[in-house]
């Protein structure tokens, strides 16, 4: 349901944006020779769903052509450490952790609607690693209990974006992003009797997967501009 709300919201911004047409008496809020940076944070983990918290760069400029373009930054990460049990290749861990950390540098192009709302689309370059690592192992005495498996998944593709900006002031803005990811990753998964005998673990190497994914709420971010 909460999904649904946020998809239905991006939705509400795009149809407004592309509607409303330009009011000469009315003043534009945003002026970028004066705010070209941008910071923002991406609001779609408050309303629940497996989205990693994120922070936001964007620096609008003007083109060699004349034309309003954005350099983009985004940078996620998200750490956890669970001690429920979890089963992974036939064995139960007592412990768990995950660190899971992105980053996407792109290019966009900018198209001012009106005063207030913003149009723009580009690609971005997606780089990530993640690290799982399962310990304490249920089947081994507790005196002895130093087995682990650890999977590292390294990942990089290219995203392409399209998105819409409403300035709520000068300083303030919102915005809403859809668009799809082409991803290759490869993963390494190691599995230790001890920590001691690490360098005799059971490794497997090229793990390798594609995947292209259509995501309908890519960012639903809000902006602050200096």
């Amino acid at each position: 349901m909460k999904i649904k709300f946020l998809l239905l919201f991006a939705m509400l911004c795009s149809s407004v944006a592309f509607a409303q047409t330009e009011d000469e008496d009315e003043k534009s809020v945003y002026d970028y020779s004066k705010t070209k940076h941008e910071l923002a944070v991406d609001v779609r983990p408050i309303f629940g769903g497996n989205f990693n918290p994120s922070l936001f760069y964007r620096k609008n400029y003007t083109g060699s052509k004349g034309k309003n373009m954005g350099f983009r930054l985004d940078m996620s990460f998200n750490n956890r450490f669970n001690e429920d049990q979890y089963s992974f290749q036939n064995f139960i861990y007592n412990k768990a952790n995950n660190l899971d950390y992105g980053l996407r540098i792109g290019l966009e192009k900018q198209k001012f609607i009106n005063e207030k709302f913003i149009a723009y689309g580009g690609l971005d370059l997606i780089f990530g690693f993640s690290n799982l690592r399962f310990r304490e192992r249920t089947d081994l005495p507790p005196f002895d209990n130093t087995a682990f498996a650890n999977v590292d998944d390294f990942r990089f593709g290219i995203g392409n974006f399209w998105g819409v900006k409403y300035h709520l002031n000068s300083r303030l803005s919102v915005s809403a992003e859809t668009g799809f990811d082409a991803i290759y990753s490869n993963r390494v998964i190691k599995i230790a009797e001890s920590t001691q005998n690490f360098s005799e673990v059971d490794k497997q190497d090229g793990i390798s997967s594609f995947a292209l994914n259509l995501i309908p709420l890519k960012a639903l971010r809000i902006a602050y501009h200096f």
